[in-house]
């Protein structure tokens, strides 16, 4: 679950930097890496979509 969106998240930062630092080719790292970025928000907002949209437990509006 929430676990692999944040290691999706720092993978995206760590082939940001390879790809900035010439490891890769361009357009495959910024690629990849935006992939890896909405997979990540993917699962947290399947994640927490029901959550936010739900009513506060205590009744109170809010």
């Amino acid at each position: 679950g929430l676990v692999v969106a944040f290691i999706l998240v720092q993978a995206a930062a760590i082939l940001r930097v390879a790809t900035s630092a010439g490891q890769l080719e361009w357009r495959l790292g910024i690629s990849i890496t935006a992939a890896c970025w909405v997979l990540a928000f993917a699962i947290y907002l399947g994640r927490y979509t029901a959550i936010l949209l739900s009513p506060r437990v205590d009744g109170r509006p809010g």
